[in-house]
């Protein structure tokens, strides 16, 4: 899986859980209805972590090597490594393991919580 194709299947489960999804600095206006629109819609952007929840066993495995690529953006690998910190699957715990080895040095306070969420939720 390339980081393309992962972003297209973030959107295609956006599109899927939250079809009208917006981002607060493409509104432009002044009018307090849509602005209050916006921030409703912007909330529920939060939630991606949620729709990432949505992804196979297969994608999450495919998407996870990505996160030892250095051509990947670091908000991708990001994503990723909260799918991961929320998975169920064995894998996640081993590859999150793995990562903190040498994670981005962006990443690595983010990198470290992820490890310790996956290990609790994987009690």
């Amino acid at each position: 899986m390339t980081e393309k194709q992962f972003w297209c299947l973030v959107n295609e489960i956006q599109a899927k859980n939250r079809p009208k999804l917006l981002a607060m600095e493409c509104i432009h206006s002044d009018d307090p209805l849509e602005l209050e629109e916006a921030k409703r819609i912007d909330k529920e952007n939060t939630r991606l972590g949620e729709d990432l929840e949505d992804l196979t066993y297969t994608q999450l495995k495919e998407a996870a090597q990505l996160i030892f690529d250095k051509n990947v953006s670091l908000k991708c690998k990001e994503m990723i490594i909260m799918s991961l910190a929320h998975s169920p699957y064995k894998f996640a715990l081993k590859t999150l393991r793995k990562y903190n080895n040498a994670p981005d040095k962006e990443l690595r306070y983010f990198s470290e919580f992820a490890l310790q969420e996956c290990q609790w939720n994987s009690r």
